[in-house]
């Protein structure tokens, strides 16, 4: 689906969201949700030809393992944004505090093979 076509769908179900809200609350979340769903499916459809690309030239340099890391932090990342934002529409800002909270712990973990690597080399520099 082109930007244009996705742009176009989201702010066609921006309105329609807008016009329930003040009808029907409960049918605005669920297009909101529905809308959201959608469109980060665009965007990862849209970004699958530059991740592989990324990935092949990453597998003949032997920095696959950093790349893995950095698509994983990545994809933390947008789905902890992605999950908060929903939370934050639907008027549960508490909870949406606490997974922005889950997802820096996510990405403090999935940080911890590079932190090692990156300690074990200057432990070799100063000995």
């Amino acid at each position: 689906m082109t930007f244009v076509k996705v742009i176009g769908i989201a702010l066609a179900g921006m309105i329609l969201s807008v016009l329930l809200r003040k009808m029907r609350e409960e049918y605005s979340v669920m297009i909101t949700l529905a809308l959201s769903i959608g469109l980060i499916s665009a965007a990862i459809a849209m970004i699958l030809p530059l991740i592989e690309y990324i990935r092949t030239l990453s597998e003949n340099t032997g920095f696959d393992t950093y790349l893995d890391i950095m698509l994983k932090a990545c994809a933390i990342g947008l789905l902890t944004t992605f999950a908060a934002e929903i939370s934050r529409d639907a008027g549960e800002s508490a909870i949406a505090s606490k997974i922005e909270m889950v997802g820096k712990c996510a990405l403090l973990m999935s940080a911890l093979p590079v932190m090692k690597t990156l300690i074990e080399a200057a432990k070799g520099f100063i000995s």
